[in-house]
């Protein structure tokens, strides 16, 4: 949010320095709309380096698919998330049958100390064998959202951190191209959908 204020007969406006992390489909879709708006009104993505993006999915294709019916192409300007901007967190066939086979020994051995104990006692026994992979999206099932985030958990915490650094000292810039003054603090901003798997587990 912007607030206007004059300082020696100049308008200025403020601006927060802002983290946006969108989960899952719908997550990705409203950030690329919100990038959209920013290239509407500042031409350039580049032009607003105070917001940051982070896209996280369970779908390793997802961060590759286009989002807007138009495509990722705006006003000549190509909206898809670079790579930096992307977790694909996923588990793979091994890692799942790792787990798979500490998860049992957690349910069959309860006073035996196990590194999956964390895991065992929220995740649900009934979907232990039904488990083969995740990268092709939660489908639905919140359980398996919430353990491609505990799988992913540093992946995740570093392209956060990744990103609050890029809306770093940039105050300048945007003070002379803009008339933008960057206000203290950081905002971070969560889009998800509530229906879906990967997004509702992480909230």
């Amino acid at each position: 949010m912007h607030n206007q204020f004059s300082v020696n007969e100049r308008q200025y406006q403020g601006v927060n320095r802002t983290i946006c992390i969108g989960l899952g489909g719908t997550g990705r879709d409203v950030l690329m709309r919100v990038r959209r708006l920013i290239v509407d009104r500042y031409k350039d993505l580049s032009n607003l380096p105070v917001v940051s993006f982070v896209h996280i999915d369970t779908d390793k294709e997802a961060t590759q698919a286009v989002s807007l019916r138009t495509g990722n192409i705006y006003q000549g300007i190509d909206l898809g998330f670079q790579d930096s901007e992307k977790v694909n967190a996923t588990m793979t066939a091994p890692q799942v049958t790792e787990l798979v086979q500490g998860l049992e020994q957690c349910h069959s051995n309860r006073h035996q100390p196990s590194p999956y104990e964390h895991i065992a006692q929220w995740f649900p026994p009934q979907l232990i064998q039904n488990i083969k992979a995740i990268d092709q999206g939660a489908k639905g099932i919140r359980p398996i959202g919430r353990l491609a985030f505990f799988q992913n958990y540093l992946k995740i915490k570093n392209a956060i951190e990744v990103a609050e650094q890029r809306t770093r000292k940039h105050e300048q810039e945007l003070l002379r191209k803009f008339g933008l003054i960057v206000d203290p603090g950081l905002n971070i901003v969560v889009v998800g959908s509530l229906c879906g798997g990967t997004g509702m587990e992480h909230f």
